[in-house]
């Protein structure tokens, strides 16, 4: 299989992946038919790569869980999905999603490595808490206040201008009324992906240097500097960004080295590159982000690598 060729199925189940979200809003659905309509390719890539996510839902019913009556500070599975799509053995695989309908007033939510958890809110807006992270909600009459301690989540923020959202990250603030939107710390700031609505972000350092963030764009704010303009994202890229929303990485040109890092952000099991940390292969397809050793089986003939399979981690090697 070509690049272009691996290429255009990786974009293919991106969009199999919005799609298979719910209906596309009118920018994606644009984008999509633009995109469809460039290449005769692209169309029954994106029907494989739909037909992919029907077929295993068939032959995997097992892994669709059934979502239990809800109670106060309980958990509850909402699903799980393992499925191949794409070319070039991109596997994807689905998650286990938890579920809490709980009062939300000073509590904190921790998520382990590896598990995801959907947490819907008193006031109607809901969060989705990524592996290893830490955020604290309170939510009072005139403000709600969260605080990511570590980690990251994804917030659709239910609108209310008597109670402003504000999401709180070290020095960093986002504040929305109602939106969605994304908050990741990264050695480099805060990363802040909205995918709806608009917020405003700062530095507590450089109250003056606030920046307003669209719908379809992202932003990097370290403090250090006046804030750069917010950089638009095509909505595959989006997509690729939040896949872990449903425990899913999808890899668009990332090499082994990155590849890795992001999934030894959900598994006890690492990664390690070995004497291909340097490799600059270009990685395309579509993954489970808890199960490292599909992806080195699937990749590794591409790198023309053996991996070398321990307990505690999956090594690549030239030997």
């Amino acid at each position: 299989m070509t690049d272009a060729s691996s290429e255009i199925d990786a974009r293919a189940a991106e969009w199999a992946l919005v799609a298979n979200g719910g209906e596309p809003d009118s920018g994606q659905a644009q984008y999509l038919e633009a995109w469809l309509a460039s290449d005769p390719r692209h169309r029954g890539a994106f029907l494989r790569a739909q037909a992919g996510l029907r077929l295993v839902d068939r032959l995997r019913p097992d892994l669709v869980l059934t979502r239990a009556p809800t109670r106060p500070r309980a958990c509850t599975p909402l699903s799980r999905r393992t499925m191949m799509i794409g070319g070039g053995g991109a596997i994807a695989a689905g998650l286990v999603a938890v579920a809490a309908s709980v009062l939300l007033r000073g509590e904190r939510f921790r998520t382990g490595l590896g598990e995801i958890r959907r947490v819907p809110l008193q006031d109607g807006s809901s969060a989705t808490i990524n592996t290893d992270s830490i955020v604290d909600v309170k939510l009072g009459r005139s403000r709600r206040d969260i605080d990511v301690v570590q980690g990251e989540a994804w917030f659709n923020v239910h609108p209310d201008r008597l109670r402003p959202f504000l999401v709180r990250v070290g020095d960093i603030r986002v504040r929305a009324v109602g939106t969605a939107f994304s908050v990741r710390p990264l050695a480099a700031g805060v990363d802040v992906t909205v995918t709806e609505g608009i917020v405003d972000a700062w530095d507590v350092r450089r109250p003056n240097a606030k920046m307003r963030i669209p719908a379809g764009a992202t932003a990097m704010l370290d403090g250090q500097a006046e804030p750069r303009a917010a950089t638009p994202l095509p909505p595959p890229e989006l997509a690729r960004r939040l896949a872990w929303r449903e425990g899913l990485i999808i890899l668009n040109g990332q090499t082994l080295a990155q590849a890795a890092e992001e999934f030894n952000r959900y598994n006890t099991r690492r990664l390690e590159t070995g004497d291909l940390a340097t490799e600059q292969t270009k990685l395309v397809g579509v993954f489970s982000a808890t199960d490292p050793e599909s992806f080195a089986r699937a990749v590794s003939p591409m790198l023309r690598a053996t991996i070398i399979l321990r307990s505690r981690e999956i090594e690549f090697s030239r030997s």
